[in-house]
């Protein structure tokens, strides 16, 4: 399941049921009137949707062999085939960034003015299992779960590339990650969320337990702070 935050409105998947739609956010910050919000039925035609990101206001969806872009009422999606399902996806306006666990690498895919994705091409590789990926600025946060590390990497809005890649170890399992301005949440894979504090390269540290075994179906991919 993915979520993210388009200003107020937030998107969610549910890969079971091959849904992608809009819910209304409460002030308790509980989510309600979760629906597709396509007329044409776009939850049935993105197979086992995952992460979401924002290019601009175009939604970016990993998804099952493919990536998705559609547009912010989901009435029309794009799609890109890989050869692979990507987990996370991070983007900004010019490139969405997707993680191949299998390949243990990052790809770039260009996002065209015809609302339309490009060739992916791998712009960072030598990860053990890179799961979420996740894109402040130009920090572009790679999670590598087995490694047990966080890379932080400088993207290059114009190329696409990532440069000055530098790891920081951890002492748990990371699997989702969520940067707000110099804080972190980091949900690791036995249903944990850490608080860490993020220093000015980007690096998380400091690390501490703050909600434990949250559910056994607890699914920590990707978290959003709002």
């Amino acid at each position: 399941m993915g979520v993210a935050f388009d200003l107020n409105t937030p998107y969610v998947s549910d890969p079971s049921r091959s849904w992608l739609g809009q819910c209304s956010l409460q002030l308790d910050g509980s989510l309600t009137s979760c629906d597709s919000t396509s007329s044409s039925g776009t939850h049935a035609v993105i197979p086992s949707p995952g992460a979401i990101a924002f290019a601009g206001r175009q939604v970016v969806v990993a998804a099952q062999n493919a990536l998705y872009l559609c547009s912010s009422t989901l009435t029309t999606c794009n799609s890109n085939t890989l050869s692979y399902s990507p987990v996370g996806v991070a983007a900004n306006a010019s490139y969405a960034y997707i993680s191949d666990t299998g390949g243990g690498r990052v790809q770039a895919c260009p996002i065209t003015g015809s609302g339309t994705i490009g060739t992916c091409a791998t712009v960072q590789s030598g990860f053990m299992f890179p799961v979420t990926v996740s894109l402040v600025g130009t920090k572009l946060y790679i999670v590598d779960e087995i490694a047990k590390s966080i890379s932080v990497c400088t993207a290059n809005a114009t190329t696409g590339t990532l440069s000055a890649c530098a790891a920081s170890a951890l002492v748990f399992r990371p699997i989702g990650l969520a940067v707000s301005g110099t804080s972190a949440l980091i949900g690791d894979d036995s249903n944990n969320i850490f608080a860490c504090a993020v220093s000015g390269s980007g690096a998380p540290s400091g690390c501490t337990k703050t909600v434990s075994g949250i559910a056994s179906s607890f699914n920590s991919w990707q978290i959003a702070i709002h």
